[in-house]
């Protein structure tokens, strides 16, 4: 877990009426989800933030990362789980890249696709890309909304951030109770993005990006799950046991990758430890329990939440056309 968080002026002038101290109270407000590092960049129209939680290439893994003319900056929290894949191939483009950390595929993946490139990404994430040449400004978020992104307007500025809290600091935002977000906390299990607990303060859409580009923005969708596309054809039973199979494998691969552990637990209620669970955790070296979670230092915790949303990214990634755009 890390902390993203910015200040944008769309009309592309200059940040510096707004304090100095107002970034570090931004920046301040996500220190619980980066402990390990704490960074910043301010480029005449545009401040980012980063709050670093250290995983991957901890020695050289520092964001913001820029392309090789430093011309498209990043800063990303979450993990690519297919950025070996992604590096590889645009290493064959000809990108030289300066570090290990997945991250930095994003840059370049920018470079070669612009929009179309979360078409290619495997992952959770909430990103910002800012693009000096064109003068445009993109936010995203991962297909399933495992990492938040929150957005407002204040006057011509554009205030992003990994939390609420870290946009509420900002001058001259004014706090208002949306009673819609609070209809939703009375009557449903949580808030539907984009509604929030602030009135104008939104959150970005799962499967979503934002795009700022000449003084204006708009959010698109990249990725949604379509249940009403009939199969292309009909297969077997076995053949729909194999695919999921297949594909379970290959998520639990990818995770074990991205985190370099040696010691596992795979956590979930007994209702979804499963025999394909089982055999396929096993097989990814991964031990499954129920119950309590242990406290060994080398384990890694997930609740049954995120177990269920890592399953369901599994069945969306990239390659599968039937039910992703």
């Amino acid at each position: 877990m890390c902390g993203i968080v910015g200040v944008y002026n769309i009309s592309r002038k200059s940040l510096n009426a707004v304090p100095e101290h107002i970034y570090k109270d931004m920046t301040n407000a996500l220190s619980h989800r980066g402990p390990d590092e704490v960074n910043d960049i301010h480029l005449d129209s545009i401040w980012i933030g980063f709050r670093r939680l250290s995983i991957i290439d901890i020695s050289n893994g520092h964001q913001p990362i820029w392309n090789e003319d430093k011309t498209i900056v990043c800063i990303c929290n979450g993990e690519i789980y297919n950025f070996k894949e992604l590096r590889h191939s645009l290493m064959e483009k000809g990108h030289l890249f300066r570090t290990a950390c997945d991250v930095e595929v994003l840059v370049y993946l920018y470079e070669e696709y612009t929009t179309d490139m979360f078409k290619h990404i495997n992952g959770q994430f909430a990103l910002m890309i800012y693009d000096l040449n064109r003068q445009e400004l993109l936010l995203a978020r991962d297909h399933i909304g495992i990492c938040p992104l929150f957005y407002t307007q204040v006057n011509d500025h554009i205030i992003f951030g990994s939390e609420i809290k870290s946009i509420l600091t900002y001058l001259g935002l004014q706090r208002e109770v949306n009673l819609e977000g609070l209809d939703q906390i009375f009557c449903l299990p949580g808030l539907c993005s984009p509604t929030t607990m602030f009135k104008g303060i939104n959150a970005l859409r799962p499967g979503c990006y934002l795009l700022v580009k000449d003084g204006n923005y708009l959010v698109h969708e990249y990725w949604d799950l379509i249940f009403s596309i009939p199969p292309e054809r009909d297969h077997s039973e076995h053949y729909y046991s194999r695919e999921l199979y297949d594909r379970l494998e290959r998520s639990v691969k990818y995770r074990l990758l991205v985190a370099h552990q040696d010691d596992w637990q795979l956590f979930m209620s007994p209702e979804i430890v499963t025999d394909i669970l089982d055999e396929k955790c096993k097989t990814a070296i991964i031990h499954t329990t129920s119950g309590d979670a242990g406290k060994g230092d080398g384990f890694w915790r997930a609740r049954e939440e995120g177990a269920i949303a890592s399953l369901c990214f599994c069945l969306s990634s990239p390659g599968l056309n039937a039910i992703r755009h």
